[in-house]
């Protein structure tokens, strides 16, 4: 779910890839927190964890992994 950037051997995020061979409905991706029942949906959400419409936002900044060794 990160960029190319921070990746220790340069290698695609798995979403993108996901995203790129067609292989997921939409190119989003949510979860759900929880202390039990947690959730990851890779393609869409889960409709029945919310109410009203989302806000996108792009992500922009990318950070070198250097800054996490």
């Amino acid at each position: 779910m990160a960029f190319e950037t921070v990746s220790k051997y340069g290698a695609n995020p798995v979403f993108q890839t996901l995203v790129s061979q067609g292989a997921v409905p939409e190119p989003v991706f949510a979860f759900k927190l929880a202390s039990s029942g947690s959730e990851l949906r890779v393609g869409g959400v889960n409709s029945a964890l919310y109410e009203g419409a989302f806000t996108y936002t792009p992500v922009t900044k990318k950070v070198s992994h250097q800054l996490f060794t």
